[in-house]
């Protein structure tokens, strides 16, 4: 008798907390009839009670799935082929008032004292979460960088047009896939260590920064990106990664091509600084020897060597100005020297 009341007090007891609690909660029996319908799942599916209790479930399902939703539920009790049964997913639902929301199931078995199996649903409206990481989902797929993100185990999850683009794989083709994939062959071998060290130790050696890496795409090209990585800690621990790459193939060849122009047209400039040098030495020159004939002159070629003092002047200061040019671009090819290592 003890043992009768304390099992009545426990289903007493089961049934006041799951009467208050924030998830719908549902219950069918070996008919798919529904035998418990909580207050939460009044409010989620928009039902009183008295609607729903003794109907078969499928009322709460979308229309179109209706038809074949016993044939699923029956298929498991006779296989106990788990594909639903003690996991979670996101599904549709339809309202009473015809509106489709999304929700969070997770579905368990539960064995009467009669020995039939009924199932037990408990289901979270996530219609808002769900429209607020489409709408981030959204907002990474068309941006401009390409972005992958990977999960727990380095299999991509996330793969953008963008990333289609620069790899040439199509996100069929990588998501599902160790992200290894997407690295340089001679670092695919080790690439799993790296990354696992990092959830292991927390080590930055990446994490937000940014730095140039060789992008080997699908068709045997190679391209450069700038890569920055971030990471997402979840409650349990796990580490998520998510890389942003921006191809700059584009711009580095045309700064090569830049730097290599702005080489050569220094080289041009240093080579006509060279030839007025010259000729400001030549100037000297003619203009010491006309200092020298005037001399010889006497008086009669005073105003020649005042003339000749005046040339001379003006070439050294050629001379200097010619000097003042050769350091400035001296400076200008250390200058472009550095922009191109930088590239």
């Amino acid at each position: 008798m003890l043992d009768a009341h304390a099992t009545l007090d426990r289903r007493i007891n089961l049934r006041l907390v799951l009467d208050q609690a924030i998830d719908a909660a549902v219950l069918i029996d070996d008919r798919n009839c529904i035998i418990y319908f909580n207050a939460a799942a009044q409010r989620l599916w928009g039902y009183e009670m008295q609607e729903v209790l003794g109907r078969n479930v499928k009322i709460l399902i979308p229309f179109e799935m209706r038809g074949q939703h016993d044939s699923w539920v029956n298929r498991h009790r006779r296989t106990q082929r788990n594909r639903i049964v003690g996991s979670s997913r996101e599904v549709q639902l339809e309202r009473k008032d015809g509106r489709k929301v999304w929700a969070s199931l997770s579905l368990s078995q539960v064995r009467g004292e009669d020995g039939a199996l009924n199932y037990a649903a408990f289901i979270r409206d996530i219609t808002e979460d769900r429209k607020n990481r489409l709408a981030i989902r959204q907002t990474l797929e068309n941006t401009m960088d390409a972005v992958v993100s990977i999960n727990a185990e380095n299999v991509v999850t996330f793969f953008n047009a963008s990333a289609e683009k620069l790899w040439g794989y199509s996100a069929a083709e990588v998501v599902g896939h160790n992200v290894r994939m997407l690295v340089p062959p001679e670092m695919r071998g080790n690439h799993d260590g790296f990354v696992n060290r990092h959830r292991a130790t927390g080590e930055n050696r990446l994490i937000g920064t940014t730095r140039e890496v060789s992008i080997h795409r699908k068709d045997g090209q190679i391209s450069t990106a700038i890569l920055l990585l971030s990471t997402i800690d979840l409650d349990d621990g796990t580490k998520l990664y998510t890389a942003f790459l921006k191809d700059i193939t584009v711009q580095k060849a045309i700064a090569s091509q830049t730097v290599k122009v702005v080489q050569e047209l220094l080289g041009n400039i240093i080579q006509f600084n060279q030839r007025i040098g010259s000729i400001a030495q030549m100037t000297n020159l003619l203009s010491l020897n006309a200092s020298i004939e005037a001399a010889r002159a006497g008086d009669a070629g005073q105003g020649f060597a005042i003339v000749a003092q005046e040339i001379r002047k003006l070439a050294n200061q050629v001379s200097a100005i010619t000097g003042e040019i050769e350091g400035l671009v001296e400076n200008g090819k250390s200058t472009v020297l550095d922009m191109g290592k930088q590239f």
